[in-house]
């Protein structure tokens, strides 16, 4: 399976899920406005001190409660799901298989190297099994056979410049734009 297949996968059993937890969200706040209008409605009666205006109003006051309950539970919801569709892309990503993984490893290297010799860094799981002439594929790179402490993903390093590509990076990065992204998705209007 393709990254773009196991992405959109991985997107549309998101976006599934999140409409089942927004519908939820919506029938529980539905539930909750009955349940105030109703409380609303009892004092009213008892006191029989409200003239009809008052009551009228303090009915009305509840929808407005009501749907601000329901559009935090959705907010936060929706940002619940989108994190863990990022972290799901990026474990899926580490998960690929090895000739995939490198191949898009090595993307990422042409897309960012600079035109002067460097250094590629791994974390000791990829250094293990990269493959034999991955290094052999980039002229001005050596891969450095120290392991450095990331997740999945490569460091470049020239002389005292690190390009920080590892997958940890990448997500703190792109960030914002992954949620963008994410959110037009998942959460489009119809």
């Amino acid at each position: 399976m393709s990254e773009k297949a196991i992405i959109d996968t991985i997107i549309n059993d998101a976006a599934l899920a999140a409409d089942d937890i927004i519908n939820k969200a919506k029938i529980s706040a539905n539930e909750k406005i009955s349940r105030e209008k109703s409380e609303i409605e009892k004092r009213t009666a008892k006191s029989k001190i409200a003239s009809d205006t008052k009551a009228q109003q303090l009915i009305e006051s509840a929808y407005p409660a009501g749907e601000i309950i329901v559009r935090n539970a959705v907010l936060k919801e929706k940002h619940r799901i989108i994190d863990n569709t990022i972290n799901d892309i990026f474990n899926n990503l580490k998960a690929l298989q090895t000739e995939n993984y490198f191949a898009l490893i090595k993307q990422v290297i042409v897309k960012n190297k600079q035109d002067k010799n460097g250094e590629i860094q791994f974390n000791s799981l990829d250094l293990k099994r990269m493959p034999k002439d991955f290094d052999k594929q980039f002229k001005d790179l050596t891969v450095c056979r120290e392991p450095v402490k990331i997740s999945g993903g490569v460091i470049l390093k020239y002389d005292n410049i690190f390009i920080d590509l590892s997958f940890e990076g990448i997500k703190n990065d792109k960030y914002d734009d992954l949620v963008d992204l994410l959110n037009k998705e998942l959460f489009k209007k119809d």
